[in-house]
C-alpha cells in the first residue's frame, strides 16, 4: 500500500524482482549446462570415430589375417593384431575408449565398435560400424 510522498518499493514488489530475476538466472544456467554436456558428447563421438576409422584402416590393411579371426580383435598402437582387448584403449577421458572387431564368419562383414562412458555420466555411449571385405 503506497502513501502519498512514499518513493520506496514494497517488500513485495522487491520479492516478485527476486523471483523473477532468479527463475532467469536458472533457466540460463539449465541451458548452459545442457549445452556444454551436448558439446562434450559430439567431441568424444567425434574421437571415437576417428578411433574405429583408424582400426577400419588396419582391418583394410591386413584383411587376410583379420578374415582368419574367429574371437574378437583389435589392432594395437604398435599396429599389430591382438585378442588382448585391453591393448586397444585409446583416448585421454577417464575410463577411456574399449575397440574391438568382430568378424561374421558367414559374409565376411566385421563390426568395428567403439565403447565409452559418456559425459553425463549416465552410462556408456557406443559407435559401430559395419565392413564388409570380399575376399
Amino acid at each position: 500500500m503506497r502513501y502519498l510522498g512514499n518513493k520506496g518499493d514494497t517488500i513485495v514488489e522487491v520479492l516478485i524482482a527476486l523471483v523473477v530475476v532468479s527463475t532467469v538466472m536458472a533457466g540460463a544456467f539449465v541451458s548452459s549446462n545442457r549445452s556444454l554436456i551436448n558439446s562434450r558428447q559430439a567431441q568424444e563421438r567425434g574421437e571415437a570415430l576417428k578411433y574405429v576409422e583408424g582400426q577400419l584402416e588396419q582391418l583394410k590393411n591386413n584383411a587376410n589375417q583379420a578374415l582368419m579371426q574367429t574371437t574378437p580383435f583389435c589392432f594395437a598402437s604398435d599396429r599389430s593384431l591382438t585378442t588382448d582387448l585391453t591393448r586397444c584403449k585409446p583416448g585421454s577421458i577417464p575410463g577411456g575408449y574399449k575397440l574391438s572387431i568382430s568378424h561374421d564368419n558367414t559374409n565376411n562383414v566385421f563390426t568395428v565398435q567403439a565403447v565409452w562412458d559418456n559425459a553425463a555420466g549416465t552410462g556408456t555411449d557406443q559407435l559401430k560400424i559395419l565392413y564388409r571385405i570380399n575376399p
